[in-house]
């Protein structure tokens, strides 16, 4: 947790009632003392890279059903042409538990399956955020 103002959480959707269901779980303060999250909203491969490359990341959430750019393909092209020090952990969501070993070979820290149980999501996201 580089920032101590403040923890940036980039989420990860072409769906925006998926992003605000998301932000909604974890709220502005995941854990008892946290700083407070500023959530930065990605809808495609391009947002995700632009964010990313422009602000300090600690967390990132990818919805594992993105249409367009596919997530597990964002992640892989996150982890191949950005700096290692930028790329935040990855938490995936994906709809189905087979598509698991998709999300591990894309790098994620996490992985959970839909649909998302809010209490869960958020105590595992405080876990990422206190490493």
């Amino acid at each position: 947790m580089a920032n101590k103002d403040h923890l940036n959480i980039l989420v990860f959707s072409d769906d925006s009632s998926f992003r605000e269901e998301i932000k909604a779980a974890i709220g502005l303060h995941p854990y008892v003392g946290s700083p407070q999250v500023t959530f930065h909203d990605a809808a495609t491969s391009f947002g995700v890279t632009s964010i990313l490359e422009e602000n300090h990341v600690d967390l990132a959430i990818f919805d594992g059903e993105v249409q367009k750019d596919g997530a597990m393909s964002v992640a892989h092209t996150v982890h191949d042409t950005l700096p290692e020090d930028s790329i935040p952990p990855i938490v995936f969501i994906v709809a189905r538990q087979q598509d698991e070993w998709l999300a591990r070979g894309a790098h994620a820290s996490l992985i959970l399956t839909q649909p998302v149980e809010p209490i869960l999501l958020q105590e595992q996201v405080a876990q990422l955020l206190k490493r």
